[in-house]
This record gives structure tokens, C-alpha cells and sequence, in this order.
């Protein structure tokens, strides 16, 4: 399966996130396992089937009968590809006399459009609650609509889908801001809102997440897992510690993509202030990536659906 206009490097399913609250049934009851499936294996009208021992996932109209290209995945990697020929002989061989496979339906027809169409989503409307919540750029440089960017050393670059930015560690003492939410987002006071923040760290001395949630005058501080008057800028480690330095300094080296979830109510009415920062780290060297900010309104709990229905209006005369 793949996307015809797609021309990243990677594979679109390696990099495609679904969102989990939109599977549960009630406020607090979450689908079983085959539904979830059934939901996921729908959107691409594929099909899962086990067959020899493994599990295979495709679409019917893309099979191939002289042979199918599959893709093996052992222990969620990429191990080889394989072809399979999906072709089988159906019908009756008594007697010598030829194959034939009918069917009692076969015939045309022309039906009438569609008078009216309804579109129903099943699990819920989980909408960001400002614009650009994926940090598209515009243009050839760093603006993003929606969105202020700050390069105070000519060390942030664009990602190379544009989307996104990357930015190499940073040496100084300070924590200087990468970007921040320029939109005017009004949060009601006790509202529940989740934060989402796709993120990667990687190679040498990349160690994590900085960024500082405000809601009116109050700060998130996600150590204390309370709201409080003072500016706070929060921390998440996305390293492994590898030693070190003769200088006394740690030697990390950066995790990868990472996601962070934070669920939070807001202590007061006001607007939604959000900032990400810089990584630093005394002696530099890595790079932090940023894919996507992402604030979800949850005021209702989960819904489990809602729908949506057009219809056509009468056609009069000229």
C-alpha cells in the first residue's frame, strides 16, 4: 500500500500515528480488539488474513496473479520482500468439461444519483484546537503560519517534508525559545485539554523536550503536576546516559522520535500560551526535531460518534 503522490523518503505507514481516543464505545469503555481492526483495515479497504503461519494484510484489488509483492515484517522490522501468487482454479473439472464460474447477478444497470449522503464519525471529532497544529512552513524559509520561530544562531533548519524544524543543540546557559503559539485560543476555566507534542532527539548530546504550558496567568509545572503563578519551563529526557566526559560533562546520545502526552484542567479562563525550546547541552553536537504540536479539547469526555448528513436540494426550472 502506499500513497501515489507521496514523495517522502520514508514509508507512510512507518511515520502515520492513529488517534487512540477516538476507540472507546462510552466515556470510559474502550472497544475490544476486533473492532479496532475492522476500524483501522476499513480506511484502506484491506483485508487480513492468516495464511501458512503468518498474518497478511492487503487489498484485494492489488493482488496480482502472477505474482504479489509482499513485504515480511519479523518483530515489527522490515526482514525481506516476497512475491505470492494469489491465483487458484474454482469451478468443476467432472468429466474433462471447461471452467465456468457464474453468477446470478450479472447485469448493468444505470442507477440514479444520490439524493442524499451521510457521513458518520465513528469515534469522536479529536480536532486541535488552533491551526497548523503539524507546523507546516510556508514559503522557502522558516515561517509557519500560526506559529512564531526564533533561529537566535542561524542553527534551525527546516524539515525535509516541510513540516517541521530541526534545530542543533544548544551551548549556552540559557534556554532559548525554538517556537511558540502566535494564535489567540481562549481556554474556559475547568476545561480538560491535552497536550500532544511529537519530537525527536537524535545523535550525540541531544537529551530531550523543553516547553512551558500557560493557561491565563498560571504555568503547568509537570513535576509538581500542579499550576502555579512563576514561569516554568518543562523537561522530558529522551536519552541514553553513555558515560562521561573528561570534563565531567554526561555524554548522551538521543533516543529518537518520541511522543508526550500531557492531560491537564485549566485552573482559570484566559488564553492558551505554548512554547517549545531549544535542546542544549554544554558541549553541543546533537539535533532536536519537531514534528507536531497538538492540543485536543476533551470537555466532554470521549463522543463516541457523530453524523453528518447532505442532501440534495430540488431542481426547479429555468
Amino acid at each position: 500500500m502506499f500513497y501515489e503522490t507521496w514523495n517522502g523518503k520514508e514509508n507512510i505507514f512507518d511515520i502515520m500515528y492513529l488517534n487512540a481516543d477516538r476507540y472507546y464505545q462510552s466515556n470510559s469503555e474502550p472497544m475490544d480488539c476486533e473492532n479496532v481492526l475492522k476500524s483501522i483495515l476499513q480506511l484502506f479497504n484491506a483485508t487480513l488474513i492468516q495464511h501458512n503461519g503468518e498474518w497478511f494484510i492487503y487489498r484485494t484489488i492489488d493482488l496480482i496473479e502472477d505474482g504479489t509483492l509482499f513485504t515480511r515484517y519479523v518483530e515489527g522490522l522490515q526482514f525481506e520482500l516476497f512475491d505470492l501468487n494469489p491465483g487458484i482454479t474454482i469451478g468443476s473439472q467432472i468429466n474433462n468439461f471447461e471452467i465456468f464460474h457464474c453468477n446470478s447477478n450479472q447485469k448493468k444497470s444505470i442507477a440514479p444519483s444520490v439524493q442524499a449522503y451521510r457521513v458518520t464519525y465513528q469515534y469522536g471529532n479529536a480536532n486541535s484546537v488552533f491551526l497548523n497544529s503539524e507546523l507546516k512552513l510556508s514559503g522557502s524559509g522558516l515561517n509557519i503560519d500560526g506559529w512564531h520561530v526564533e533561529n537566535v544562531d542561524g542553527m534551525v533548519y527546516r524539515n525535509n517534508d516541510g513540516k517541521g524544524l530541526t534545530s542543533k543543540t544548544f551551548t549556552g546557559n540559557s534556554d532559548p525559545l525554538l517556537i511558540s503559539l502566535n494564535q489567540s485560543i481562549d481556554i474556559n476555566q475547568g476545561a480538560v485539554i491535552k497536550l500532544i507534542i511529537r519530537f525527536a532527539n537524535e545523535n550525540i548530546n541531544s537529551v530531550g523536550l523543553r516547553f512551558a504550558i500557560k493557561v491565563g496567568s498560571k504555568f503547568f509545572n509537570i513535576d509538581d503536576g500542579q499550576w502555579q503563578n512563576d514561569g516554568v519551563i518543562n523537561f522530558i529526557a529522551n536519552y541514553s546516559f553513555e558515560g562521561y566526559y573528561p570534563g565531567g560533562e554526561k555524554k548522551c546520545k538521543g533516543l529518537g522520535d518520541a511522543t508526550y502526552e500531557l492531560v491537564v484542567k485549566a485552573p482559570e479562563s484566559g488564553n492558551l500560551v505554548l512554547s517549545i525550546y531549544r535542546d542544549r547541552h554544554p558541549l553541543g553536537a546533537g539535533d532536536f526535531k519537531i514534528y507536531s504540536v497538538n492540543v485536543i479539547p476533551n470537555d466532554s469526555g470521549n463522543i463516541k460518534g457523530r453524523e453528518y448528513t447532505a442532501q440534495r436540494t430540488k431542481k426547479y426550472p429555468l
